[in-house]
Parts: C-alpha cells; sequence; structure tokens
C-alpha cells in the first residue's frame, strides 16, 4: 500500500492514496476498504486493474484509521515475525556494533567472541558506537552488543523493540528482570529500510552481554542449538538458563494505515 493521505474538504473528508500488486502477474479484482472514524466504520470498494491503483473517495466523518482486506479475502503473503535465526539470512552482509557509554570493554569483547566464534569474518565489521555513520545502520543485519544505557545506538532504537531497558532492568509480559545475570536477545525490523534487521544482544551487566555467545554453555542448555540462532523472535535469560521465549505478535500490518491526529 501506498501513502495514504486525508485532507478536510468543506464539510467532508478525501482519502486518497493507492494499492500496489507485487510480483509479475496483475490480477483484476475488488478489494474492501473499511475506514475507522470517530463515529463508527465507512465501507469502500476499490477495483484493482493495473499493478498500481490510486484511489480516492470522501467520508462525512473524521477518518482514524484504513484497513485494506479487513476479513483477508485477498491472497497474499501475511505478515510473519522476525525470528533470531534470520541473522544468517544475509550472511556476510553485518555491522557489528559495540556499546562505549559504560561497560564498553565488556560489550567490545562480546562483539569480538560473536564475530570469531561464529562468522568467520574479519574484525573490520566491528564498529564502536561512536565510529558508526548513516549507512551502516542500513546494512542487512545490524548487530548491537550493549542495552541503551551503555550503547548509543541501541539507545537510538530502543523504542522499536518490544522488551523495553529502564535502566537496569526490564519489564516483559508483566514480569521485570533486574538481576545483573539476566538479560534479551531480540530481533525487529530496521525501521530506516524494512529489508533489514536489528538483532540487539543486552545483559543487565557486561558479563550477561558477553554469556550471549558462550557456545558451550548454551549448547548443553539448548540441546545443541546456540542463543543466536533460536527460531523466536527473542528470549530472555540468566545466565545460561532461557527463562521466556517466543515470537512478536502482528500489531503492525502493512495493510493498516493509522493517520495521524490533524
Amino acid at each position: 500500500m501506498g501513502n495514504v493521505i486525508k485532507e478536510k474538504d468543506l464539510n467532508e473528508w478525501i482519502v486518497h492514496g493507492s494499492l500496489q500488486q507485487l510480483g509479475k502477474t496483475c490480477y483484476r479484482t475488488p478489494i474492501e476498504v473499511v475506514v475507522q472514524t470517530e463515529q463508527g466504520q465507512e465501507s469502500r470498494v476499490i477495483w484493482l486493474d493495473s499493478m498500481k491503483t490510486d484511489f480516492k473517495f470522501s467520508i462525512s466523518e473524521r477518518p482514524e484509521k484504513l484497513i485494506v482486506d479487513p476479513n483477508y479475502h485477498i491472497p497474499m503473503i501475511r505478515w510473519m515475525p522476525p525470528r533470531l535465526q534470520n541473522l544468517w539470512d544475509s550472511y556476510p552482509n553485518f555491522t557489528v556494533i559495540y556499546g562505549t557509554l559504560t561497560e564498553a570493554e565488556a560489550n567490545k569483547a562480546a562483539a569480538e567472541r560473536f564475530v570469531d566464534e561464529f562468522t568467520e569474518l574479519e574484525h573490520e565489521i566491528i564498529k564502536a558506537d561512536t565510529d558508526v555513520i548513516k549507512q551502516d545502520l542500513r546494512n542487512e543485519r545490524v548487530i548491537l552488543f550493549g542495552r541503551p544505557e551503555t550503547n548509543k545506538i541501541s539507545q537510538r532504537f530502543q523504542d522499536s523493540f518490544p522488551i523495553k531497558f529502564e535502566n537496569n532492568k526490564f519489564t516483559w509480559q508483566g514480569t521485570t528482570f533486574d538481576l545483573p545475570t539476566q538479560g534479551v536477545a531480540q530481533i525487529v525490523e530496521n525501521p530506516l529500510d524494512t529489508q533489514s534487521m536489528i538483532i540487539l544482544y543486552a545483559g543487565l551487566s557486561g558479563k550477561a552481554t558477553q554469556n550471549i555467545c558462550d557456545k558451550s554453555e548454551w549448547m548443553k542448555e539448548l540441546d545443541g542449538w546456540f542463543l543466536i540462532d533460536l527460531n523466536t523472535s527473542y528470549i530472555i535469560y540468566d545466565e545460561h538458563k532461557k527463562l521466556v521465549s517466543g515470537d512478536w505478535e502482528d500489531v503492525n500490518r502493512e495493510l493498516v494505515w493509522n493517520f495521524e491526529r490533524n
């Protein structure tokens, strides 16, 4: 779905934008579009007849959200949560960034351990958070070592991660984790480039961050798997013990457009 715009015109609202078909085949099909307003919902049907179909219609109430195909009638690839093992889908296009705000030596050691023991790549892909340039953050895989309190880049992207840190603790699904032996690994789409991913490896202490890349201990805990290879969106751990893991819920589908209040 292309950019969708709402505009006030006398006594009504105008909504316009475009729908795009991806792939080599163009289908002619009706698509239901539902606009949520302050007073309820209004439905429209748009006929797709080209690879890009522009639409424009008016409604009486202020639009708050536009939903395309609310009943899932059209065939398409639905949103799948990114998972930690997706790290390897873009090998060797990695940027590894360690934090220098505090725990700099531990974060750097963790980053080097990751590169040495798992990637067989050179240390040139490792950067301090103070040396990062814009293009580094658009690499296919951006890998951060250190929580926001210790890493400037983790701090920059902290709102993009569902599990959020608050100084030396984080809370997830009603449980607070605040022990220095605890930490989290989590992966999300890169807000600067949705074709890329950002992975955060962060402990509540420097030692906990280093534990993420401890091969032998995680192989014993995870029956031959490593923490960074799990088929889940996140894992919360304590030393080398898995506490909680799971996938992100689909809360931001591409076919939903939330209008700003204006």
